[in-house]
């Protein structure tokens, strides 16, 4: 085997220093978790540097320019972890600029406003971590506290860099909420609300009781108490189906309050404005302690609050809200609520362009519990289809090479493979056993799918029968990457072994070769090019054996034909996302691309980066259909943003 690690750094046409256009993109997803820092940097606004953070599933982002009103723009911070599903803003945040989040495999801790991140120590590796919680006397005594999913109750006293387990006498590992006494110093009592109870603990987390709250009124979402604990000895519990509770004697018996909501989220305590619900139908708001509501905004399912109380240089409280699948609000003093114009933030997977994409500008991108989305403006504006969807969780999405006269969309989802003719407004059910990947032939003629349990299957006629391919694949593992021929020629990227090693196999249903093994760390990303001769009828006879093919995994790149080659990219931990190609007069033109930079490359051997993309991550990539012509190519960001940038032919 050749091997050849060399980046090549010369070309006849830098790119790599140019930026990138944004071109737009779906509306804005679910905010998970919210959160103000006081008083960081030198920002214009009334409070110099005051940042709004929102958390996400595709990671964290911080405002650029607040100016007490609303948001004028968001910068990704590229550094922090992604699955963010709760966060805790230091209360001393102008001077430590210390900031906690929790994800759903863990806590990390950032010193520096989320420029920087460290990986917290914790009690149990890759848990999910529901809330989290600073003391009222953090300066003093730097604990935090954290509800987990499954693994109860755990607790900091160093500012968040090491936890460790504090449930005894929880009866409940899942805790969705927790909240301190105002006078936690003192009286050292915490709340936990949890799937079946609330518990508190008297002892600073050390042991915790069951307090006695009506079972089925649980789970239990949010707590809040008073601001006048030590006299009133109120608080406050959001359940998930049966409304508001509240104690007025320390949480020893409840009350149910008239809240008119049954699913309540989050909660808020403010000195100026009293009690906020976010719900499922809106945000409400209570003078008296719960006794009476007003709807302050009908923005359904709000799952997140976080307030910026009144200071010397602005008088009014501002107040975030964020939903489900629609970004986030704000308001100043409750009054003149509006969105915030937020990137999208959605757990979106791949971009597919239509054939004529130059012509009809039309493109599809997809995602897991994303569904699937399409624009007809060039990726401007997005309309979602997932109205008609079977499912939601979209794994893989593959248009018919005759779509522009066919209109044929093919989805792969767990719940199986579905088919629209009509370019995704109506969409049938092919094929009911969970599906991985999707391709079609060149010609469009077959239909291949992997399947998690029945393999590889193949279908002639668009879907309406299937027919097994026996393979290796029969054994066991898991197709990770598929490509079929017109004269059915299968390569399969197959993830095999209790180790997980990734071989790929190529050849007929009569005879297959293993023609790579390599170990793999991790979730195998793996691309096939297999380039398409038009000069070729596609019923031509001529083996497919003839001609080079190429594959990715990790950050090398294989070329198989005569002989084999391989070649590396980048950096060790730069693993290429996308693979692809086109033909030019001298012959191939390839191209790499990772979450960080796009490489191109002649012969698969020396490398060529063309493009940075800095603090963005581009999940997929694709070339114009028109290219090299146009020498146009697309990238899909993080999140969901398309951006097209020139891309120089070496």
């Amino acid at each position: 085997m050749n091997r050849n690690s060399q980046i090549a750094m010369e070309a006849t046409y830098d790119s790599s220093s140019k930026p990138w256009d944004k071109v737009g993109g779906p509306r804005a997803g679910t905010i998970a978790a919210l959160g103000f820092g006081e008083g960081f940097g030198e920002g214009a606004g009334p409070e110099p540097g005051f940042k709004l953070f929102i958390g996400t599933k595709v990671g964290l982002y911080r405002s650029v320019d607040f100016d007490g009103a609303t948001v004028h723009g968001w910068e990704r911070l590229a550094a922090a972890p992604i699955g963010v599903m709760s966060m805790a803003v230091s209360p001393d945040f102008a001077r430590d600029h210390t900031l906690i989040v929790g994800t759903d495999t863990g806590i990390y801790l950032s010193k520096d406003a989320g420029e920087t991140w460290q990986v917290a120590q914790i009690p149990f590796s890759r848990s999910m971590v529901l809330t989290l919680c600073f003391s009222p006397n953090d300066l003093d005594d730097g604990v935090l506290v954290a509800g987990t999913l499954e693994d109860g109750i755990w607790y900091s006293h160093t500012r968040g860099e090491s936890w460790y387990a504090r449930s005894f006498g929880l009866l409940d590992a899942t805790v969705f909420s927790l909240a301190f006494s105002p006078h936690f110093a003192q009286d050292e009592t915490i709340y936990a609300g949890t799937d079946s109870a609330i518990y508190y603990s008297y002892n600073n987390a050390r042991a915790w009781k069951q307090l006695d709250f009506p079972e089925s009124a649980a789970p239990v979402l949010s707590l809040a108490v008073s601001l006048d604990f030590e006299s009133d000895h109120t608080l406050y519990a959001a359940t998930e189906s049966q409304g508001l509770y509240r104690s007025a004697n320390r949480g020893e018996s409840w009350e149910k309050m008239p809240l008119p909501a049954g699913s309540v989220n989050a909660l808020l305590v403010s000195r100026q404005n009293g009690l906020l619900a976010a719900t499922e139908a809106g945000i409400f708001q209570s003078g008296d302690r719960g006794e009476t509501w007003r709807c302050l905004v009908g923005l359904p399912d709000t799952i997140s609050l976080a307030l910026k109380a009144e200071s010397p240089l602005q008088r009014d409280e501002v107040v975030v809200a964020g939903l489900v699948d629609q970004g986030a609000w704000m308001a100043t003093n409750l009054d003149d609520w509006h969105a915030l114009s937020i990137p999208p933030i959605r757990s979106i997977l791949g971009l597919v362009l239509s054939p004529a994409f130059e012509r009809d500008r039309l493109a599809y991108m997809y995602g897991l519990q994303e569904g699937i989305w399409r624009t007809e403006d060039g990726g401007m504006t997005w309309q979602d289809l997932n109205a008609a969807l079977p499912s939601l969780d979209i794994h893989a999405l593959v248009l018919s090479p005759g779509f522009c006269a066919d209109h044929t969309v093919v989805a792969g989802s767990p719940e199986g493979v579905f088919i629209s003719t009509d370019a995704g407004a109506h969409w049938q059910i092919s094929a009911q056993d969970p599906a991985g990947v999707v391709c079609f032939s060149p010609n469009g003629r077959l239909l291949a799918a992997s399947f998690v349990e029945q393999g590889v299957r193949v279908s002639g006629d668009l879907g309406q029968s299937w027919t097994n391919v026996p393979g290796p694949w029969d054994a066991g593992g898991k197709a990770v990457a598929l490509a079929v021929t017109n004269r059915q020629h299968f390569y399969v990227a197959l993830l095999e072994g209790v180790d997980e090693t990734l071989n790929i196999w190529r050849g007929t249903p009569d005879h297959y070769e293993k023609v790579l093994s390599q170990p793999t760390r991790g979730n195998a990303v793996v691309s096939f090019w297999i380039p398409t001769d038009s000069a070729k009828s596609a019923d031509s006879a001529e083996s497919d054996a003839d001609s080079s093919w190429y594959v990715s995994l990790g950050n090398r790149v294989w070329k198989f034909g005569a002989s084999i080659a391989e070649s590396t990219i980048g950096a060790d931990m730069e693993d290429i996302l996308s693979l692809t190609g086109c033909k030019h007069e001298t012959g191939h033109i390839l191209f790499a691309c990772t979450g960080r930079h796009l490489y191109t490359s002649q012969d698969a051997m020396a490398w060529h980066m063309q493009h940075d993309f800095g603090t963005e991550t581009a999940i997929a990539f694709a070339l114009s259909p028109a290219y090299p012509s146009d020498r146009t190519a697309y990238a899909l960001l993080l999140g969901g943003t398309l951006c097209q940038g020139v891309v120089g032919s070496l």
